[in-house]
């Protein structure tokens, strides 16, 4: 699924460069363009931002789907192991403790 977040935001990424480009070489027209192409130009570019937000909230919220799944998978999984194993998950985090303040010791008098 990892993959799935990353394709999701580099076509968002795409999409933004593409959205850029377009809204670039518009304005560069602009000053060529009568009253009537202005005002067709700027009803394009409001429907285009308009696709692009809608796209870009999409896909967001099922990158965000995607993320609270997976948290809650390991929230429940390390609470499952918590519970099957309390003594292994005491000393592992006594270690952990152990080992964290042994570096941040170090580092201070270092």
């Amino acid at each position: 699924m990892g993959s799935t977040l990353e394709k999701d935001i580099e076509t968002l990424k795409n999409d933004l460069g593409k959205f850029r480009d377009y809204l670039n070489s518009t304005m560069s027209d602009v000053g060529n363009y009568s009253e009537e192409k202005l005002h067709a130009t700027k009803e394009r570019l409001k429907s285009a931002m308009e696709d692009f937000g809608n796209t870009a909230h999409r896909r967001m919220a099922r990158i965000n789907e995607t993320v609270c799944h997976r948290c809650g998978s390991v929230v429940k999984a390390s609470r499952e192991a918590a519970t099957k194993k309390p003594f292994t998950t005491m000393a592992v985090s006594f270690g952990a403790g152990a080992v964290t303040a042994a570096l941040l010791g170090r580092r201070n008098h270092g």
